[in-house]
């Protein structure tokens, strides 16, 4: 017969194994949206997810709507930028991997996708050289932080991978739940220090930008649900915030 004691002892180490697996999975789950920027997925394929996504863009206050309308079948959609005053402004776009078609409503002069790819991910038409800052309808809250990383060389794989070597120092993350619509996910409150401490040029773009996110990954999709970014242009300081108000699949 077996003892009590032995019962026991088998009952309180398979209690530690589910403790211990509840643990890691909680901590995965929590470690995921990192883990979806290291796979570093194109413009394209963020899009090809996503049917319809709006949003709240603040620059220094004013706020500005944005909807996004797309066909991930036809790689194709239409852009709205509501002003303060209410005015619409639209823009009918393609892509592939990237974008390639960009065009506002209408108006017969298609845009040129290179010079406005940025603006399209960041939801912010930066002119550096002139210093300006506008708004535009563009994929900030399921893209922003991919060009970001993408555009500073941040390797997201070493926040978070015990083999990594050099760790970013300018990133700090912590566990924190955050809702996406009307659901709650596990995910991170993610803040980047800005890797260099002057005003925003041409040369040192988004290395001069400070950002703070509330990021989850649901079904596949990194979605910041909040997005703060802070930096200077021509002597004049920016707050842009981004809040995320639907996004479906």
């Amino acid at each position: 017969m077996v003892s009590r004691i032995a019962v026991l002892i088998a009952v309180a180490f398979t209690l530690t194994i589910i403790s211990s697996a509840a643990g890691l999975w909680i901590f995965h789950s929590h470690i995921s949206p990192l883990v979806g920027l290291a796979e570093k997925r194109s413009l394209g394929d963020t899009l090809g997810k996503v049917t319809y996504l709006r949003y709240e863009l603040i620059i220094n206050g004013e706020a500005y709507k944005v909807e996004i309308e797309n066909e991930p079948g036809a790689r194709r959609g239409v852009a709205h930028l509501i002003y303060p005053n209410g005015t619409r402004v639209s823009y009918r776009y393609n892509y592939t991997s990237t974008l390639v078609f960009l065009r506002r409503e209408g108006s017969n002069v298609t845009l040129n996708p290179l010079i406005y790819t940025e603006a399209f991910a960041t939801s912010l038409l930066i002119k550096a050289d002139a210093g300006l800052v506008e708004p535009f309808p563009g994929i900030a809250p399921i893209f922003a932080l991919n060009y970001i990383g993408n555009a500073t060389r941040l390797d997201w794989r070493a926040l978070y991978d015990p083999k990594a070597e050099v760790r970013p120092q300018h990133v700090l993350y912590e566990f924190q739940g955050v809702k996406v619509g009307r659901e709650e996910h596990r995910g991170l409150l993610l803040q980047i220090s800005a890797l260099y401490e002057g005003e925003l040029s041409p040369a040192l773009k988004w290395y001069a930008v400070s950002c703070v996110a509330k990021v989850a990954r649901v079904g596949g999709l990194v979605i910041a649900s909040e997005i703060s970014l802070e930096f200077t242009l021509a002597g004049s300081p920016y707050l842009v915030e981004v809040k995320l108000e639907e996004v479906r699949r």
